[in-house]
C-alpha cells in the first residue's frame, strides 16, 4: 500500500486531480537565452508576441515565459536557434 507524505497537499492533489507539470526545456535553447541581456529578452518577447511576465526585469522569469510560449502549438513561428 503506497503512502503519500509531504508538507503540502500538492502530492495528494497531483494524484486526485491528475496534476500536470510543465514541459521539459531545451538545454541548448536555454543556454542561448542565458547569453542575452534583460533588454534583449524583453525585446524578443515583444517581437515574438510573448506575454511579458509579471516581473519583466527578472531574467529567469523572461526566459521561462519564452520557453512556455514556444511550447504552445501555433506553427506560425520558427523555433529559436
Amino acid at each position: 500500500m503506497p503512502f503519500l507524505v509531504g508538507g503540502t497537499g500538492l502530492y495528494i492533489d497531483s494524484v486526485i486531480f491528475d496534476f500536470q507539470f510543465g514541459a521539459k526545456y531545451s538545454k541548448e535553447k536555454r543556454a542561448n537565452l542565458q547569453e542575452m541581456t534583460i533588454s534583449e529578452l524583453q525585446q524578443y518577447c515583444v517581437n515574438h508576441d510573448v506575454s511579458l511576465p509579471e516581473n519583466s526585469k527578472n531574467k529567469r522569469y523572461l526566459i521561462r515565459a519564452i520557453e512556455r510560449a514556444d511550447k504552445k502549438p501555433s506553427g506560425l513561428e520558427a523555433p529559436l536557434k
